[in-house]
């Protein structure tokens, strides 16, 4: 009867033992698929929010307006390259001016 009782509980200590492990690899398993859908959810979440500020700036027009401002920019330049080389002619005048004033001078 004892020899039967020990053997019973050798089989139980082992079906439980068996059991753990199976429940330990079970949860291993489980949390790396937590930890990759977490990821996942993360990755998604971020996604949806810059596509949310994208929706909002189209709405806003901020695009249109990004590229309305750049054409004016352009236009400035384009305004002080011409005015530049005005300058730059008037000054080239004025010293061709000063040379001539200074050769009569002498």
């Amino acid at each position: 009867m004892k020899k039967s009782m020990e053997r019973e509980m050798g089989k139980n200590q082992k079906e439980m033992n068996e059991t753990c492990l199976e429940w330990r690899t079970k949860a291993k398993s489980s949390t790396r698929s937590l930890s990759e859908s977490r990821s996942a959810l993360q990755q998604a979440n971020k996604r949806n929010k810059d596509l949310q500020k994208w929706k909002k700036e189209v709405e806003d027009g901020v695009i249109p307006n990004l590229k309305r401002r750049v054409e004016e920019l352009q236009k400035e330049v384009e305004s002080w390259q011409s005015q530049a080389h005005m300058y730059s002619e008037e000054l080239k005048e004025a010293l061709a001016a000063t040379a001539q004033a200074r050769e009569a001078a002498a």
